[in-house]
Formats: structure tokens, C-alpha cells, sequence
């Protein structure tokens, strides 16, 4: 049985499949299978993944009917037999050492979990890394403490000492069995914070390195423009319900649900006052984010008291029907917060 099994999803990813591939098999670290899930792709990939497997044994591949990519990780991990897990996107690639280094780290510490940084790269330019300064070693108190508590009481992500990736880590199968079951397979939007979210309390102690960032990450032109739906919204409105099933089943109380639903509607307003749309759709979509803010969870907490003043008149005038003059509104916390940001 092998010590490591690597997960790779794909789909329609036929130009950046050989190069996340190959990488994958060139790694240091040796004692690993590579499950390639091809999630119904319509191109060349899956030809590509059986071509793989026959190239080399340590690839096995599962062809399967498109049910989206949690989906596909989620067939790759009821098929996975390491003691540990590991995933890469298929137009990502990972350092040569990669895996020998977050391998090492679980079993130096003897941690259930190992995270590095990344590298970022759009039109085959590097633009971004994410290092972290120093080496942490967590505990379960410390785990709660320094990075889950934060999430829940503050602002609703993992990257002040963590992140919400599941590709910038290795993982313990064991556990994520466990985690397996609680989660939606037809999930299509924060599904790797859930992840994180209900393995990390199952966790003895986790670590994370510093000085290092050993996966790469391809954003494509089509996942940087601005773009909002209402698909959009039906996918973080499955997020937040998924959040609440989770804090309820941790007692995380309802006061937490509620700061995460206002921050991530705070958060659509924002993507909707920036996204590439005409003006009267803006307007359109801020009065119904608006409407759903208002509405959930306003009895249990003071309405929007710590919110900026500006962002809180143009909740009310689009609560109001005012919408031209809401938006306005909207608009000047917006450039507030770019301000606030170094952006201007």
C-alpha cells in the first residue's frame, strides 16, 4: 500500500493536464498513487489519463459521469488507500519536492495535517506568492484558538494563520473518512473551507511551514474577470446553509452563523458593485442581496451597528426601494474601502 495517495479532478483542462501530470510523477518523493478522476470530461482528457496510466503503474484512473469537481474528489478519495492524501487541481503543478516535503513534516511532528504556501501564475507570468514567516506546530487547544475561532468570530476565512485551500496540503486519509460523509458532493462553492471546517477539530496537532511554497496555482483569464449571477448567489446562499449545519453541530452558536451570513452578503455587494454588468442589473442585484440581509437573521443582533456608515445608509435606501440613491451609497463605501486597501 502506498504511503501517499494523490487526488487529481479533471475536467476539461486537456491544454494543462500533461504539465500537472508530469509533475506529479517527477516528485522526490516516491511511494504514492496518483488517482485521476476524469469527471465526464468531453475533450482529449480522458484518452490522456488512461495513456498516463499505461505509461506508468502507480496511476490509476476512474472515468465517471460530470457531477462537478467536489464530486470527483470525493470519488477519488473512497478510492484512495495511502495512509495520507494529497490533492492538485489539473492545471495546477506542484515543486519537484512537493510531497517529500509535506510528507516529511507529518511524520518529523507526527501531525495529522501539513500545510505550505503557494505560487500563483496567470498567462504563464508569476503573479503572487503566499509565504509564510514562520513555522507553527499546533495542538487541538491551539488549533481552536489561533485558527478556527477567528474564522467563526471574526471574519469568516481561514488565511490569517491558515487557508481555505485543500490543495496546499496533505492530509491523513483516516481522517478525512470521517469528514467525508458530512459533506454535500454536489457542493460548488466553499466546499474546501467546509473541509477544512470539519477536519481541523478532529485534528491532534497540525503544522504549518514556513519559507516555503511548493504549489502552483494557474488562474486562468476567465476566472479573473468580473463576473455575478444569480448562480452567484444561489452558491454562497449552499455555503451558508452548509456553515450553519457546521456550527451547530460544533456549538459554534447562532451569533457566529449570523457575522459570517452578513459578511458574505457584505461581500456579494461588493462583488456586484464591481462586477462587469450594466448599471440597472446592479441595482437589481443589490436590492435582492439587500432584502436577503435584512431578513434571516436581523432579529437575533443589532442591525449592522459595525458596519461603515456608508455601506449602511445604502442598505437602507435599497431596503427602502431608493435604489439610485442606495448604489450612490454603495459606491462611496466602495471606494472607501479601495482606499482603506492601498488600491487608490
Amino acid at each position: 500500500m502506498a504511503t501517499l495517495s494523490i487526488i487529481v479532478p479533471v475536467y476539461k483542462t486537456e491544454p494543462y493536464l500533461d504539465q500537472c501530470v508530469q509533475s506529479i510523477l517527477c516528485q522526490t518523493f516516491t511511494d504514492f498513487e496518483l488517482l485521476l478522476i476524469d469527471d465526464g470530461s468531453p475533450d482529449n482528457c480522458p484518452a490522456m489519463c488512461d495513456a498516463w496510466a499505461q505509461r506508468d503503474k502507480r496511476v490509476r484512473v476512474i472515468h465517471k459521469e460530470n457531477g462537478g469537481s467536489w464530486d470527483a474528489v470525493q470519488t477519488g478519495q473512497k478510492a484512495a488507500a495511502g495512509k495520507y492524501t494529497g490533492y492538485v487541481d489539473s492545471d495546477d503543478w506542484v515543486q519537484p519536492d512537493y510531497f517529500e516535503v509535506l510528507v516529511h513534516a507529518l511524520e518529523t511532528y507526527d501531525a495529522d495535517i501539513a500545510a505550505c504556501g503557494w505560487t500563483w501564475y496567470a498567462g504563464g507570468e508569476k503573479r503572487g506568492e503566499k509565504v509564510y514567516s514562520d513555522f507553527r506546530r499546533w495542538n487541538r487547544e491551539e488549533i481552536e484558538r489561533d485558527i478556527l475561532q477567528p474564522f467563526w468570530e471574526k471574519d469568516g476565512n481561514l488565511f490569517a494563520a491558515w487557508s481555505n485551500g485543500r490543495w496546499d496540503k496533505v492530509w491523513r486519509t483516516e481522517l478525512m473518512m470521517r469528514v467525508l460523509p458530512q459533506m454535500d458532493p454536489k457542493a460548488t462553492m466553499g466546499e474546501d473551507a467546509e473541509q477544512n471546517l470539519l477536519y481541523l477539530p478532529l485534528c491532534r496537532s497540525a503544522v504549518r511551514l514556513d519559507a516555503y511554497a511548493g504549489y502552483c496555482c494557474r488562474v486562468n483569464a476567465e476566472s479573473m474577470t468580473r463576473r455575478f449571477s444569480e448562480k452567484t448567489i444561489a452558491q454562497n446562499e449552499d455555503y451558508l446553509t452548509a456553515l450553519k449545519k457546521i456550527a451547530g453541530e460544533q456549538n459554534r452558536g447562532f451569533a457566529a452563523y449570523a457575522s459570517l451570513h452578513d459578511g458574505l452578503m457584505t461581500n456579494m455587494l461588493w462583488q456586484v458593485q464591481e462586477a462587469d454588468m450594466p448599471l440597472n442589473e446592479k441595482m437589481r442585484l443589490s436590492r435582492e442581496l439587500t432584502r436577503k440581509m435584512l431578513t434571516p437573521v436581523q432579529s437575533t443582533r443589532q442591525k449592522y451597528a459595525d458596519l461603515p456608515l456608508p455601506l449602511r445608509v445604502g442598505l437602507r435606501e435599497i431596503g427602502n426601494g431608493k435604489i439610485g440613491a442606495g448604489t450612490v451609497w454603495m459606491q462611496l463605501c466602495l471606494l472607501l474601502a479601495h482606499i482603506k486597501n492601498g488600491k487608490i
